[in-house]
This record gives structure tokens, C-alpha cells and sequence, in this order.
């Protein structure tokens, strides 16, 4: 029986880039779910791996999330790029989790790169996620037990790369998932390998436009402070495109942004 559905978003043909996606997947544990958006490519993903693979006309990473994760039918989901994978014996170190977390919600793991190494900084203990540490859960790093996740559609589909705010959709999920009020982990355990250069780690000029749409999105309020707070710890990160009071501005131009 299989209990692990692995959720693929692409976009074209790009997934037939990834030669060692299925390398270290044990099939006889987990299904794998694949949502093509073809945008520029009108051909069907042929893999030489088993994968249900479903094909829109449409554009957005968190469309395609909810649909990949509406598909699903294992009891735990891990939400995948198409660039991502997998170190071996991922599924037991999964497994091991729920099993000593029956009652989770999302738990998240540790991302390496291509070299063996943390893909950002880690702590070295598991511990049970607090308000601060749930807004660092980048998305192909979280597992979902589905039956315990209360959204219909958990990704908000305005957010994330294809949609009117290109960013923020994984920070969004993680927030409205804690906010339920459910149990949610982190492991301190590598499952998946991801390139480190990636779309998510360039600055683009309208960053901070974004950043405030997402913070009103996720905090309402307290948006507000905790975007003063990143536009001063992370300056080093931007500054040699944006000053620190050209940033705030901007954060707060997206902020007040009216979003449909």
C-alpha cells in the first residue's frame, strides 16, 4: 500500500530536465503526482517512471499545488519542485516522523544542496514548530497528513510564481496552517536536494512591492512591524540595488495594494 503521494509542479517540458527525480524512490511506497501547466508547450510529459501526470492550460505554482494536492490519495503528501531530489531512504525518515507525530498537521525537513550541504541555516534539534519558525518552511521542504489540513484550497492562489504576486505562497500555506490551530514539527533530518541557485534567490526591483503584499496577506496588522523588522535584519541582501528607506516605501506601497 502506498503512503506517500510526491506532488510535482512544472511548467512545460521542464521537468524532462530533472534525469535523477526518480533515482532514489522506493514506488512501492509512493505515488507520484505530476501537474504540467503548459504555458509554451503544447506536447504532453512523457517519463520513464510511473507518475500520473495531468495537463492544464493554466498558469500559477499555487493552482498547481491545490490541484496536485486534490489528486493525492496517500495519507501523507510531500510537496515537490521540479528541480528536487531525493536522498535515499527519504520515505522511512517521513514515515518515522508521523509515526512519532501521529497528531501533525505539516511537518518539515531539511533541504541539502547539491554538494551535501544545508541548504540555509537549520537548527540541530526537531522541536514542534513556534509562530517564528513556521514563516521560515519554504515549500519543498513540507510534508502535509492530509486528513488534518482544514483548507479546501490550502495554497492562495493570488500568491507564488505565474500569479499577480509572484512570491510568498509557501509562507502564506505554512501561516494559515498554524493558525489553525494544528499540530505542526520540524525534523532535523535532510529528505531532498535542491540546485541552490534557484528563481526563489534573485533579487527582483519589485521584491519589496511583493513582500508587502504578502505580509498583509499572511499578518494583517503585524505585517507591519515584522516588514520594518525584515527591511533592516536583511539589507545585506539588497543593498547594493535599494536602499533601506527605498525598501520600506515600497514594502509599504504593496502593503496598502488592493490585491483582487
Amino acid at each position: 500500500m502506498k503512503k506517500i503521494s510526491l506532488l510535482v509542479s512544472t511548467v512545460d517540458s521542464n521537468f524532462n530536465k530533472n534525469i535523477n527525480f526518480a533515482k532514489h524512490i522506493n514506488f512501492s511506497i509512493c505515488e507520484v503526482i505530476v501537474v504540467q501547466q503548459m504555458i509554451q508547450y503544447d506536447e504532453r510529459l512523457k517519463l520513464d517512471f510511473d507518475a500520473k501526470i495531468v495537463s492544464v492550460k493554466e498558469r500559477g505554482l499555487a493552482k498547481s499545488r491545490n490541484l496536485a494536492l486534490s489528486l493525492a490519495t496517500c495519507s501523507i503528501a510531500l510537496i515537490c519542485d521540479d528541480d528536487v531530489q531525493f536522498v535515499k531512504g527519504f520515505e522511512q525518515i517521513i514515515l518515522a516522523a508521523y509515526e512519532s507525530h501521529p497528531e501533525a498537521a505539516l511537518i518539515s525537513f531539511r533541504i541539502e544542496d547539491e554538494w551535501g550541504k544545508p541548504y540555509k541555516d537549520y537548527p540541530a534539534s526537531s522541536h514542534k514548530h513556534s509562530f517564528r519558525s513556521i514563516l521560515r518552511v519554504n515549500s519543498i521542504e513540507t510534508s502535509i497528513q492530509l486528513n488534518k489540513i482544514q483548507q479546501k484550497k490550502p495554497y492562495d492562489e493570488r500568491f507564488g510564481l505565474g500569479a499577480a504576486c509572484p512570491s510568498g505562497e509557501d509562507t502564506i500555506f505554512a501561516v494559515d496552517t498554524y493558525k489553525t490551530g494544528v499540530s505542526c514539527y520540524f525534523v532535523s533530518k535532510p529528505i531532498v536536494i535542491h540546485p541552490l541557485e534557484s528563481s526563489g534567490k534573485t533579487f527582483n526591483k519589485d521584491y519589496p512591492i511583493y513582500r508587502g503584499q504578502v505580509y498583509r496577506r499572511a499578518f494583517s496588522a503585524l505585517g507591519i512591524p515584522l516588514g520594518v523588522l525584515f527591511a533592516f535584519k536583511k539589507h545585506r541582501l539588497y543593498k547594493k540595488e535599494l536602499g533601506i528607506v527605498s525598501f520600506i516605501v515600497k514594502f509599504f506601497k504593496g502593503y496598502f495594494s488592493r490585491m483582487s
